[in-house]
């Protein structure tokens, strides 16, 4: 194995970066299954808890919104409770102002008329 002191390989996207992330629950639901009513994930071998991968980046993205809240570079996209396309639409007007402005425009005159 090749180890580097540089930060350059933890940075590169196109790279593969594998984690372990341990913690530990007790009388606690870290991942509940909504199928049944929202009840722990449980491997039903070994009657140990699961956590999806799913789960787990939504922890990551809420830790990284508490620790660096407002510093550049740390802003995360995918938030819960917000809606995607408010997002989108701020970006592409801070990006280019008159292309966001005359995008708008185009898809509403695209849209039906009172809902038909």
């Amino acid at each position: 194995m090749v180890q580097s002191n540089s930060k350059e390989v933890y940075l590169d996207p196109n790279k593969r970066h594998d984690f372990v992330l341990l913690f530990d629950v007790r009388d606690g639901n870290p991942n509940g299954d909504p199928d049944p009513d929202n009840l722990p994930r449980i491997d039903p071998e070994t009657m140990h808890g699961l956590v999806t991968d799913v789960c787990l980046k939504r922890k990551i993205r809420d830790y990284i919104i508490v620790t660096k809240q407002g510093e550049e570079g740390y802003d995360i996209f995918i938030r819960s409770e917000t809606f995607l396309n408010a997002l989108i639409e701020k970006a592409a007007s801070e990006a280019q102002p008159d292309l966001a402005k005359s995008s708008r425009a185009t898809i509403s005159c695209l849209m039906p008329k009172n809902g038909n």
